[in-house]
Parts: C-alpha cells; structure tokens; sequence
C-alpha cells in the first residue's frame, strides 16, 4: 500500500518505553522507532506522559508525511536494533532541534525550560 494515510500510521502498535525521573519526579515516554530524541513526551504522571506522547506522535508522523519522507513502521522483534537505514535516515532527519523549530509549542518545550 503506497499511499498509506496518518490514520493508517496512528493506527499501528509502535513501541512504547516509559522512565521514570526520581530528580524531577517525572515520567518520560517515548515511541523509539520514531525516534527517541524525536518522538517523547513529559509528565508527571505515567498517563500524563502516555497522553502527551499521542499528540507527539501524530505531529512527528505528520511532520514527516508532509515532507514526502517515508515513515518507519513499528518492528516486530523486541530486539530490533536501529540498524535498519529507514530508522537511522528517520532519526537523522527528525532530530530534537528540527521538530522543535517545527513545533515551538511542544509540551517538551515546557517542560525543558523548567529544567525537566
């Protein structure tokens, strides 16, 4: 299927890994496979995180539909390792620096600012 909409990629079981930060006392949750540094959200709680990193997520993807990139689909391996190009070009394209340019009201953006 080549033309493959945000429905479609929304829709799909990517991972989730979940941290807790005892110094600031927060949990960070991240999708990997759209790129740890690029695909996270901060909250104080673990559903606040959860719920902040959808709305991460369809930013990201959309980002990166809009630019005619192709977006990486989740692996089925837990022990897939980012060696596959699509994910290290993903990752390389949709750095931290770029989607924050992109998208300066990112609740990440708060909660840097606070030291968080």
């Amino acid at each position: 299927m080549k033309n493959k909409t945000l429905k479609y990629y929304l829709g799909l079981p990517y991972k989730i890994e979940l941290k807790y930060g005892p110094e600031d006392n927060s949990w960070m949750a991240t999708h990997p496979e759209l790129g740890r540094g690029s695909c996270y959200a901060i909250g104080d709680t673990k559903e606040e995180a959860l719920k902040l990193l959808e709305g991460e997520k369809k930013f990201v993807i959309k980002f990166g539909m809009k630019r005619g990139h192709e977006i990486p689909e989740p692996k089925m391996k837990t022990t897939a390792k980012a060696k596959d190009s699509s994910i290290k070009t993903w990752n390389k394209k949709y750095s931290p620096n770029n989607l924050q340019k992109a998208n300066p009201k990112s609740s990440r953006l708060k909660n840097s600012s606070n030291g968080g």
